[in-house]
């Protein structure tokens, strides 16, 4: 055997390899890239103008960390651009079990025509080549297995099983196919299995690779569900055992502790000790931080996704992630800084863009909002309707209501069952007062989210507008339904009823109200009015004054106190007030025309012909001494 050759069989033979292998393996582990579902692409718009942010993301299961291994006679590895990890394969080429029956050069020179090709990702003649040497006979372990890469490679995952355990046939305790193996059956979806050939792979080696698939193991048991925790749970202690300092164990032993107090403390000394073994370990962090987001803990989150991208700047999952949760604690700014940040490490990350969009949005620079919306969907390279529902609330914030409605029909051509981008196209429409397309747009919301009380509400308010007030009630009733504490849909539903003239309704909703907010100055006003028209003068005079109490300023509570003083015959409190009102808003003719009113019952016909002279010079104006209506 020429030098050369010695030299690579004796490297490949060697422990080297393997350390490199459980390295990349590591990494591969901790910084793949996870997708982020957030709520907080998805904005619910409270009341007309507010939004909520979305709860954290959890977690993703580890990253498809198969082992790509085309071997050479001289055990060479070859790699495909694709192939997120450089392992040896294990599999044997000495006479003792021979890569194909076909022997000497003429192997030798397929055998390194086939890593060539596997090289230069000519995956379709490698396979060809591999197909050669088998259908010879005689082929080992290592042309299965390397066959089975391919076949992997080319997503014919039922054949690459096939050759995973024709090779294992040959050599059950291959470490690599078992492993392999595991990984496939988990891309297929057959977990148990998938858990039967890590553990395989786990009896057939020792040291870190062995820690490696108990920890795959583990992660199998635990996609099984609660059933196979306590076997998961053994999988990442003996890891642990074989390796003191295998991180990825120890993160799941914490992920795996009950939602309790106890159970969440447990889980941080596990993450703190992970820290100990490996300081200022920034995937540890970032662990830490999905975990506590997962259970609520979002100012402690925070602080951990700070850690995570204080140790690696350029963990731009984990500042994105960090920029969300600030977004959802309405830190505008904060998040602004973070989003800024990653935009500038990789200005064509659509996500990025979109989320500084969102912080600017907070911050009201709604232009700049507009900006980042638009470069999100042109770098998105597909629909992006998350960011024209956003485009649309900031065309909305600035008036711009065509552009703002074309951005919420843009969304839903992609997403028709946005239900909150119906939600936001309602509202535009209806402060556009077109009342029946708000209401067509309310009701695909509710259609869509039951539940949506925003949309309920909206819809009880834009009924009301088109005059159908039996489907305002019933809209109002809806949203109490959903939410009983619900004071402002209560509220209104009270209006609805003391408009319909059922007084004896109204006030009993305006009470309850009051029982949940006794400071709710809007209850004790048209709880006053109800009481006035009802013809109880003194419950009117009470309510009418708690609401002046609360609110110096309010005219119309003046305006109903002096009806009722009025309507008690007490004529110079009923002027009193009257003038009052007139002096805190002398442009309006409405007050004059009821002080005059108040004079001339008050026998005072010459002073009220004069102030409805003066009233009649300023003109007309719609009334407003109906009961307030909360929109």
């Amino acid at each position: 055997m020429p030098e050369n050759m010695k030299k690579w069989q004796l490297l490949r033979e060697s422990f080297i390899p393997a350390t490199i292998v459980m390295a990349f393996l590591f990494l591969a582990v901790f910084f793949v890239e996870i997708k982020v579902k957030m709520d907080a692409e998805k904005v619910v718009v409270v009341e007309i103008e507010s939004s909520v942010g979305t709860t954290a993301a959890i977690l993703e299961e580890d990253p498809d960390d198969e082992l790509r291994v085309i071997t050479a006679s001289s055990g060479g590895v070859a790699q495909p651009e694709a192939g997120p990890l450089e392992a040896l394969s294990g599999a044997q080429t000495s006479s003792s079990a021979p890569l194909a029956a076909e022997t000497g050069s003429n192997a030798r020179k397929l055998e390194a025509e086939a890593a060539a090709y596997y090289k230069s990702g000519k995956l379709e003649l490698a396979l060809g080549v591999f197909d050669r040497l088998i259908k010879a006979g005689g082929a080992g372990a290592g042309a299965y297995f390397d066959r089975a890469v391919i076949l992997s490679s080319l997503g014919r995952q039922d054949e690459a099983v096939r050759d995973y355990r024709a090779a294992l046939s040959v050599n059950p305790h291959h470490y690599e196919a078992n492993y392999n193996l595991g990984v496939v059956l988990l891309r297929m979806k057959d977990v148990f299995g998938a858990a039967v050939a890590f553990r395989a792979a786990a009896e057939s080696t020792g040291g870190p690779r062995k820690a490696n698939a108990l920890y795959k193991m583990g992660s199998a048991y635990m996609k099984l569900g609660a059933g196979k925790y306590e076997l998961a749970r053994e999988a990442f202690e003996q890891a642990i055992r074989v390796q003191p300092d295998n991180i990825p164990a120890r993160i799941k032993l914490a992920e795996m502790e009950p939602d309790t107090p106890e159970g969440y403390e447990r889980a941080i000394e596990r993450f703190e000790k992970a820290l100990r073994l490996k300081p200022n370990y920034a995937p540890v962090y970032f662990s830490m931080a999905v975990f506590q987001s997962s259970r609520g803990r979002v100012k402690q989150a925070i602080t951990s996704y700070s850690n995570a991208v204080k140790f690696n700047p350029e963990l731009l999952e984990a500042r994105r992630r960090l920029g969300v949760l600030l977004l959802s604690e309405r830190r505008w700014s904060e998040a602004r800084e973070q989003f800024d940040l990653a935009v500038k490490k990789d200005p064509d990350d659509a996500k990025s863009r979109f989320y500084l969009g969102r912080a600017v949005f907070g911050e009201k620079n709604y232009k700049a909002a507009i900006e980042e919306f638009q470069k999100a969907v042109s770098l998105s390279g597909g629909p992006y309707p998350e960011a024209h529902m956003n485009m649309g609330r900031a065309y909305s914030a600035v008036g711009d209501f065509p552009r703002a409605i074309q951005a919420y029909q843009d969304a839903l051509k992609t997403r028709k069952d946005y239900h909150e981008a119906w939600y936001n196209l309602g509202l535009v429409h209806l402060r556009q007062k077109r009342e029946e397309d708000a209401i067509q747009a309310f009701k695909a919301a509710v259609e869509l989210s039951p539940s949506f009380q925003n949309a309920w509400f909206n819809l009880a308010v834009a009924y009301a507008r088109a005059g159908n007030e039996a489907e305002s009630i019933k809209a109002y009733k809806k949203v109490i339904d959903i939410n009983p504490g619900h004071k402002q849909a209560r509220l209104n539903l009270a209006v609805r009823y003391a408009r319909g003239g059922q007084l004896p309704e109204a006030i009993r909703l305006y009470k309850e109200v009051l029982e949940q907010d006794e400071s709710y100055s809007f209850a004790w006003l048209n709880l006053g009015i109800a009481h006035y028209k009802a013809g109880d003068n003194e419950a009117a005079a009470e309510a009418l004054g708690r609401a002046m109490e609360l609110e110096p300023n309010d005219l119309k509570a003046r305006l109903y106190m002096a009806k009722a003083k009025l309507a008690s015959k007490d004529y110079a409190g009923a002027v009193h007030l009257m003038e009052q009102v007139v002096d805190m808003d002398p442009a309006d003719p409405e007050w004059r025309m009821e002080l005059a009113g108040a004079l001339r019952k008050a026998g005072r016909a010459e002073e009220a012909d004069a102030i409805m002279k003066k009233a009649k010079l300023l003109g007309t104006k719609g009334r407003k001494t109906d009961e307030l209506e909360v929109r």
